[in-house]
């Protein structure tokens, strides 16, 4: 992700991080930094595991019954209270938390295995499904001798950097005022005549970022010409941030991008030892032999 991704309103990133997309190492040093100032590590405790979380209250009946939150629609009106059975992951011991309101925050990548040295697997082919930033990590160290092949099936747009003609992209068009441009589900009539009549805006916007995108990334060049409108990607969070000099390394060799082909399993029958089937399922991953 970005910086800007990563930063908090009341807390900007420091001068000295000058990269769009900082490393795990730069991200938490921030999160440290912004703890740290805001006086936050009395309030979290670490080494702990939450074994049970019930809620002690009203029934699952009633809490149905409710038209609105906790029957009244303000956040501390309900009679519940959440039980946290919380374990001590060095110690083992247990305590049991009583709070009026819960947030889970499990993460991504909570269950992280923790590999204090590297596995002796260097020069092993391998192949995984991610982005364009791991992509080149490995074009920086393995070069054009061994180049990292990006397998893609669906062409998405690509923005160079957060700003397009020196805005910020997402400052201008994530407002209020761009989500009047959109129809939106169970919208009023008068919302509903406003994007009518705001549509050729809303087409001009598409058309243009797409005329720039294609002049300056020259995607034509590289077979990266994306089949859908560029409001399509970004109503659907599609869009995807170009990392520096990324195409440079296409040029020099070391990243080389090749479109997948689609195979279609039309066979209906199942055979444990060779054969695998379906019924009109559509394959597309072009690094597997189906052998039939």
């Amino acid at each position: 992700m970005q910086r800007e991704t990563y930063q908090f309103q009341d807390f900007p990133w420091p001068s000295s991080v000058k990269e769009v997309f900082p490393s795990h190492n730069q991200v938490l040093e921030y999160a440290q930094s912004y703890a740290q100032h805001f006086g936050l590590f009395p309030y979290i405790k670490f080494n702990s595991k939450v074994i049970i979380l019930d809620y002690v209250g009203e029934s699952h009946e009633e809490m149905e019954a409710w038209d609105s939150w906790g029957g009244t629609g303000k956040p501390f009106e309900s009679k519940g209270k959440w039980h946290i059975l919380v374990q001590d992951t060095k110690a083992f011991t247990r305590e049991v938390h009583i709070a009026e309101f819960v947030i889970l925050c499990i993460g991504r990548f909570s269950e992280v295995p923790d590999i204090p040295e590297f596995l002796p697997n260097q020069g092993q082919r391998c192949s995984m499904k991610s982005a364009l930033d791991i992509a080149a990590e490995c074009a920086n160290e393995n070069g054009v001798e061994y180049p990292c092949k990006i397998i893609h099936r669906t062409v998405h747009w690509l923005l160079p950097s957060p700003n397009l003609w020196r805005v910020n992209f997402g400052l201008s068009y994530f407002t209020r005022f761009s989500e009047l441009l959109v129809r939106k589900p169970g919208e009023t009539f008068l919302l509903s005549i406003l994007a009518t009549l705001l549509s050729p805006l809303r087409w001009a916007i598409s058309r243009f970022a797409e005329s720039y995108l294609r002049w300056k990334l020259l995607f034509k060049k590289y077979g990266m010409v994306p089949n859908r409108r560029f409001l399509e990607d970004i109503s659907s969070c599609t869009v995807v941030m170009l990392l520096e000099k990324f195409y440079d390394k296409v040029e020099q060799g070391s990243i080389i991008l090749k479109k997948s082909q689609r195979h279609w399993i039309l066979q209906r029958r199942f055979d444990y030892r060779r054969r695998i089937s379906a019924t009109r399922n559509r394959c597309c991953n072009s690094s597997h032999r189906v052998q039939r």
